[in-house]
């Protein structure tokens, strides 16, 4: 697949935090360079830093600042890489090997990167890139934390909508030998997945539907995966004397035997099935993923949520639901709830009067009133406010209309080092459960959890990061929690596809055979 060309500004800036640290402790690296070098390095990449906020919201309409990004991002790395290299050797102390690594470095890698490096400073000013106020990566103490799967009352405008899926659901079927499904058809951001959790935790099915599944389906899955994945949801809610025969199931990878599994966990059964995020246009492969659905007498229903009417159609639809726009006033309340978040609106006459273009210039997306909505949290000022309102990330080119502009807003609201936290999540590919312990530990292998002296562990500032990135909806918890009662944490596809963008051509995930097209600068 190929590999996005976009990189963050200010995502560099935590990674010079860290050289500047590394290239202060001279008395470990007097032997590799001159220490006129280090200071020569650390005055260019200070001026540099200075411009990254400035340079990260330009590079979107300036191809040209995207280029002097992407240069600047390579350098820095081939900087820290020649670092991992002089500590290494340093620490072992071993003579004849320090001799040799000295002498090849003061021969020309850090003298040809200290000129390559102020070149770029140097074209910052051609580039008209302007020194901004940094943000601040310490103030944490109005930010969200956690939030439970749902929070029906933080949801506005979509009462009726719900009510008609659950009026489909609890209605018997007349045709006893075909799946009855019911597709939510909406753009992303639209809340389709928000709506099937409200119908799916809602206590009407409990009562009607004896087991229950949740599956992200996504752009990449196979169908033995899916329907493992199937079997595996239904899994929580049989009793604990099939515990054994579920999890056997779940680890074959013989699709008729699964299905055949599939089958005997749904026979005499009321059950309902959620596959949320349909892209597969693939009508044979969701025949055989629904055979087991469709033979002998079907007591379940289907809920499948997709962006392509087409897709609704070669599902064998029975009943179809266009998510439309919010309504003008449930967009303000919505809007309202996390921007001022308890505070009497009517106290800030003039923040409500731009808050009310900014939801207007929204167009009724859920995710993206909710995201700028979050974003102005911590901001009380008429000017902050205006800036929002007035910034280009409204108008961006068609070329990105595939990542939402909103969610951009919000990544360059990040500080620093949760943005190079939040980029490393672009291994992922869409759909992918991940754990929040396993992640932390894999930004600590990475290097991403550092220069953060304030913090008792660098598990302690992941875990901080990680509670931040679910609180602006980044992250999201999934909705079946496995049988030992945990969850795991899913990404949104646009909030993907914005991960993928930010993290440049650093980092490239590689899907079966598919090795070719790799850029010369790829590193993980």
């Amino acid at each position: 697949m190929a590999a996005q060309h976009s990189v963050g500004g200010a995502f560099l800036s935590s990674v010079f935090q860290e050289i500047h640290r590394r290239l202060a402790l001279t008395r470990y690296y007097r032997n590799y360079y001159d220490e006129e070098v280090a200071k020569k390095l650390e005055i260019t990449l200070s001026s540099i830093n200075e411009v990254l906020d400035d340079a990260e919201t330009k590079q979107y309409q300036n191809p040209d600042v995207k280029k002097w990004l992407d240069d600047l991002q390579h350098e820095v790395y081939e900087l820290e890489q020649l670092l991992d290299l002089i500590s290494t050797d340093a620490l072992q102390r071993k003579g004849t090997v320090q001799r040799f690594v000295s002498g090849f470095i003061k021969r020309s890698p850090y003298k040809v990167l200290l000129q390559r490096l102020q070149f770029l400073a140097g074209q910052k000013d051609i580039l008209r890139l302007q020194k901004e106020a940094t943000r601040d990566n310490h103030v944490w103490e109005n930010l969200s934390t956690t939030r439970s799967l749902v929070d029906e009352s933080s949801i506005y405008g979509r009462y009726h909508e719900k009510e008609e899926i659950i009026h489909f659901l609890v209605a018997n079927s007349d045709n006893d030998n075909q799946v009855s499904i019911i597709s939510i058809l909406g753009l992303g951001g639209m809340g389709k997945t928000t709506l099937a959790q409200l119908v799916f935790n809602d206590h009407r099915m409990t009562e009607q539907f004896e087991i229950k599944a949740w599956a992200d389906v996504s752009e990449s899955f196979d169908l033995v995966g899916l329907t493992q994945s199937i079997l595996w949801s239904f899994q929580s809610f049989q009793s604990h004397n099939e515990d054994f025969f579920f999890e056997q199931a779940f680890h074959n990878e013989d699709l008729e035997i699964l299905q055949h599994q599939l089958q005997q966990c749904l026979t005499g059964k009321r059950y309902l099935l959620v596959l949320d995020d349909i892209w597969s246009k693939d009508g044979n492969m969701w025949e055989h993923l629904l055979l087991p659905f469709s033979r002998g007498s079907s007591r379940g229903k289907v809920i499948v949520t997709t962006r392509d009417k087409e897709v609704a159609s070669i599902m064998g639809s029975t009943r179809l639901l266009h998510l439309k726009q919010l309504e003008e006033s449930d967009s303000w309340s919505l809007f309202v709830k996390d921007a001022f978040l308890g505070r009497n609106v009517v106290e800030y006459p003039n923040l409500e009067l731009i808050g009310k273009k900014i939801v207007e210039k929204c167009g009724g997306m859920p995710l993206a009133l909710k995201t700028l909505g979050i974003i102005l949290q911590t901001k009380l000022s008429q000017s902050e406010w205006v800036e929002i309102l007035e910034t280009d990330w409204w108008h961006l080119p068609k070329s990105n209309s595939n990542i939402n502009s909103i969610l951009r807003l919000s990544y360059l609201n990040l500080p620093s080092n949760v943005k190079r936290c939040f980029a490393y999540c672009s291994i992922f590919p869409k759909g992918y459960e991940f754990d929040k312990g396993e992640l932390i530990k894999l930004w600590m292998a990475d290097g991403l959890l550092k220069c953060w002296g304030r913090h008792n562990s660098e598990e302690e500032l992941g875990n901080e990061f990680f509670n931040h990135l679910v609180s602006i909806s980044f992250f999201q918890q999934s909705v079946m929690p496995t049988r030992a009662g945990k969850y795991y944490f899913i990404m949104h596809n646009i909030v993907n596809d914005l991960a993928k963008s930010v993290s440049g051509e650093s980092r490239l995930r590689i899907e079966g055979d598919n090795v070719q097209d790799i850029p010369e600068r790829t590193r993980h």
